[in-house]
């Protein structure tokens, strides 16, 4: 299959993908002089860019008109014809197909510490709320696509935090249930990836106060796990440090590249500088610090399929 486009579109590892350390992690996140020492109690500091206003009218008419470079072709073209393309993508859902399904999304918190760490509920909710802001972020390149009627910011919910004993949670809702092991994480029970290969599972084993599962991890660990963040249909991973230095300066380069491969999206940055003579394209799925236009291009294509595949009939 090939794609040749030439029409106007709107604004606004996969499953083990992600940023790989070295002069990309430098890049991203310039490490230099981030204090790496333990029990460190972070402020509630500034960095956290407020929620888009959902009752916003303005945001239903926020459009980019995209028409698609040759070089932007080529490059969908060659992720089409990967291993890890057309088929791959259509076989998996994602990142968009639960917000058409639910129109709201559930994380678990994972905090995969080995050092003692002090966090207070004040900054884990700015986590749930940056999350909630990056998906918006991702979402705006589907307003006016085809079939999609989610034009405002999809509800990102916490359905718990999983926590190793090294972390002292402080202020915590009584709502919110903390579950503590060796790995940091919440009830694989509960877990939309557990049952990935069903329709629609409804989680018989999971116990919760009011929500059914969970759909995504976002995990951090304070440790090396060889790389900057990874990301697929079963959430993020991301170095802590980086994710706090990320939050301080209130730009999320490494956030946003793997919440691009929970939306189905691949590691362009891998691709060849140069494909028949087009230059590879700026995106943030390769080198580029914010989204860009063949990111959105990608995702339009992940949510096509998507919905060829599942929702058509």
């Amino acid at each position: 299959m090939r794609l040749i486009v030439t029409f106007l579109w709107l604004y606004p590892c996969l499953s083990c993908g992600g940023l790989e350390g070295g002069g990309v992690v430098e890049d991203a996140t310039n490490l230099g002089g981030l204090d790496a020492g333990s029990s460190p109690r972070p402020s509630a500091d500034g960095g956290v860019l407020p929620a888009a206003d959902a009752g916003d009218p303005g945001l239903s008419s926020r459009r980019l008109e995209i028409e698609a470079t040759p070089a932007e072709t080529e490059y969908l073209n060659h992720w089409i014809d990967q291993d890890h393309g057309e088929p791959f993508v259509s076989s998996l859902k994602w990142l968009p197909h639960y917000i058409h399904e639910q129109g709201e999304l559930g994380i678990c918190l994972r905090l995969d510490f080995r050092s003692e760490w002090d966090l207070d509920w004040e900054y884990l909710e700015s986590i749930r709320q940056i999350i909630e802001e990056r998906v918006w972020e991702w979402q705006i390149g589907l307003i006016g696509e085809p079939h999609w009627i989610h034009d405002q910011v999809t509800p990102v919910r916490l359905f718990g935090i999983g926590a190793t004993e090294t972390v002292n949670l402080t202020n915590i809702p009584e709502d919110v249930p903390i579950y503590r092991n060796d790995n940091g994480e919440c009830p694989t029970d509960c877990f939309r990836f557990t049952y990935k290969h069903e329709a629609a599972p409804d989680y018989p084993n999971c116990e919760h106060p009011s929500m059914s599962h969970f759909d995504f991890n976002i995990w951090y660990s304070d440790f090396a796990f060889g790389a900057a963040g990874h990301g697929g249909d079963w959430g993020t991973r991301l170095d802590w440090a980086i994710f706090r230095r990320e939050r301080s300066r209130g730009r999320f380069r490494v956030t946003d590249h793997e919440l691009g491969h929970v939306a189905g999206l691949p590691d362009v940055y891998n691709y060849p500088e140069t494909l028949n003579g087009q230059q590879r394209p700026d995106a943030i799925m390769a080198e580029s610090p914010t989204l860009k236009n063949l990111d959105y291009l990608m995702l339009r294509k992940v949510w096509e399929w998507g919905w060829d595949r599942y929702y058509r009939d």
